[in-house]
């Protein structure tokens, strides 16, 4: 009996931690959620369950119902529980029923829902003036607290991180791919806080922060280095800049997804090229123009996640105006980005030639099979 108990642990741990991370995600109502500036420079505290119950909140003289905003919420926790229920049916299928495929499109349902629920709750200081109908503004605009953000990024990111784990077996981490990735991004952090041109005053600069992301993805393919940059990099980099958590969802989890597409070309562009192709020059060629192709997408997609961004938390901004403003940095730092890694380029392949990356990982099916008949 101790025996199939340590076996179930073992065995199921990774699910045990995604619902222990549900129950403690649940306690994030009792952290303060949101913060509403007055006009005489002060600051009211919000609570999410000030918001989920319909209570009502005096700005400036002027009391405003929170009841709009908390559907809102509602609407966002109860698409938090659907992934759960989505979980477990999906853990139903994948190890009761044996049923790969249905459990897969049921993890990535879940992700998709866990996804949302961040999102809104992230952008959850700026939505409470606007469903509530209180004046908004570049300065008096609404913010989601820090702690309230790092509470919730911290856990969902686990969370989504292990259903995409559990999703697609063969791009599982090794420690070394851990270790090495955990490197890189800090690295990359470095480079983003201490080594940039500020364009901007509030946000905005010249960085070669990209370069580690893109070694990233010539390594380990195209997810995990979205993985690294979105999530990672995008979370620490969030913490540290203290924009506020509002920025997250555009300004870092989509604006840098795009550095999975580094990895994506990278890796079509070594499958398309014949095999007679084997010149070396023609090799070069190749890679060169997979990383251009791939620094062009970054930009484009950066492009896409930063005027959002700037289009949803600074309202009184035009469409030219949030143009420009990104067009200061978003180009350069592609650019020196990408030719930067085309320099460096030979080395990462010398080091992928020295210590190869292993693509096709034994399925966790296969080895407790394996593991069942050598304890037979």
């Amino acid at each position: 009996m101790k025996e199939k108990t340590l076996n179930f642990f073992k065995k199921y741990y990774l699910d045990k931690i995604f619902l222990i991370l549900f129950i403690a995600l649940c306690f994030i109502i009792f952290v303060p959620f949101a913060t509403i500036p007055t006009l005489d420079g002060s600051k009211r505290v919000v609570y999410l369950f000030d918001c989920i119950l319909g209570c009502s909140v005096n700005i400036d003289g002027t009391t405003y119902s929170l009841m709009n905003s908390g559907i809102i919420f509602i609407i966002a926790l109860a698409s938090y529980f659907i992934s759960l229920a989505t979980f477990g049916v999906g853990f139903y299928f994948q190890n009761l029923k044996n049923n790969k495929k249905i459990s897969t499109i049921l993890y990535v349902f879940s992700i998709i829902l866990l996804g949302i629920t961040t999102i809104i709750y992230a952008l959850g200081g700026l939505l409470i003036p606007i469903a509530t109908g209180m004046p908004i503004g570049d300065e008096n605009a609404g913010s989601t607290t820090t702690e309230f953000g790092a509470y919730l990024l911290s856990c969902s990111i686990i969370m989504m991180f292990i259903l995409l784990s559990k999703t697609l077996d063969e791009n599982k981490y090794s420690i070394k791919e851990l270790c090495e990735t955990a490197i890189l991004v800090a690295i990359a952090v470095v480079l983003d806080q201490f080594a940039k041109i500020q364009m901007q005053g509030n946000g905005g600069s010249i960085s070669i922060s990209p370069v580690p992301l893109f070694i990233i993805g010539i390594r380990y393919g195209g997810l995990k280095g979205f993985i690294a940059s979105s999530f990672y990099f995008g979370f620490i980099t969030c913490l540290a800049d203290g924009y506020g958590i509002q920025t997250y969802p555009f300004d870092y989890l989509v604006a840098l997804s795009g550095y999975g597409f580094v990895g994506f070309f990278f890796n079509l562009f070594q499958k398309i090229r014949s095999k007679n192709e084997t010149k070396l020059n023609k090799i070069i060629f190749s890679n060169i123009s997979s990383l251009i192709v791939a620094g062009v997408l970054v930009m484009i997609v950066r492009y896409v996640g930063h005027m959002i961004s700037g289009y949803i938390l600074y309202p009184t901004m035009s469409l030219l105006e949030n143009f420009l403003y990104q067009t200061s940095y978003v180009p350069l730092t592609a650019l020196i980005s990408t030719v930067i890694m085309i320099c460096l380029l030979e080395p990462v392949m010398y080091i992928n030639k020295l210590y190869p990356v292993k693509r096709n990982i034994v399925k966790i099916e296969e080895e407790e099979n394996i593991e069942t008949v050598t304890n037979e």
